[in-house]
């Protein structure tokens, strides 16, 4: 009898920057280095510091627009007039041989990825208010304050993004303790579950959530996802 091959998980995580994604990731890998990180496609310039296929595979626009139109992108999107792209070279070879990978993505790259893999997880990084979120950007000793301040004006938008778009999302981590953070994520790549990050069964988390919401000026509450839905709201009525 042959044993069941086991496929490795891919694990999306999006969050509005200055939100803790990347550090959180780089200490997941850093303590999980079975684990893949995707490293996107770019037309965008070299940064100093950056290497080629470390940070970014560095690409003309006629090599991105070659790639997306013989379909070898998972996900893609124009930002700022540059290209970004999640390749499938990055993402399938390693999760069928039982790596998991983990891919830092924006929402639309949610979706076009969840189109085609409907079994991969998503997770997203919801910063504890604004206040801490401006705080965070500041310290970074890199970033000019114009830039900040575009970042902290976008930044409603985005996390208002995430609400519209919640049903696309299977969890949510709060970013305020980055042990625990890094406990979550990695029992979600581990074993695909983690109702601490569910809002709709964990109230704490919802609370926060809202709080967070309230704190960047969204008048919004969380949908609950068609999954968490009664029978009977899911039903027509006769």
């Amino acid at each position: 009898m042959h044993e069941a091959r086991v496929c490795g998980r891919l694990v999306l995580v999006t969050g509005t920057s200055g939100s803790g994604k990347t550090t959180l990731i780089d200490k997941y890998l850093e303590k999980n280095p079975d684990s893949h990180f995707s490293i996107s496609c770019t037309s965008r310039a070299f940064r100093p510091g950056e290497e080629h296929g470390l940070d970014y595979y560095f690409m003309t626009d006629a090599e991105c627009q070659a790639m997306k139109e013989a379909g070898e992108f998972l996900e893609w999107a124009l930002v700022y007039g540059q290209f970004y792209g999640t390749p499938r070279s990055e993402v399938l070879p390693r999760i069928e041989s039982g790596t998991s990978v983990v891919a830092d993505v924006e929402i639309n790259g949610v979706r076009q990825i969840k189109e085609k893999l409907p079994e991969a997880l998503s997770v997203y990084i919801m910063p504890p208010s604004r206040d801490i979120l401006e705080a965070r950007l500041r310290s970074r000793m890199d970033t000019p304050l114009a830039e900040i301040g575009k970042r902290l004006a976008s930044a409603p938008g985005e996390i208002e993004a995430f609400v519209d778009n919640f049903e696309l999302f299977d969890f949510v981590i709060m970013s305020d303790n980055l042990d625990v953070e890094l406990d979550r994520v990695s029992q979600i790549v581990k074993t695909g579950k983690n109702d601490y990050c569910v809002p709709h069964k964990d109230f704490r988390l919802a609370g926060q959530i809202e709080a967070s919401l309230h704190s960047f000026g969204i008048d919004k509450s969380l949908p609950t996802p068609k999954r968490f839905r009664s029978v009977a709201e899911r039903t027509p009525s006769s």
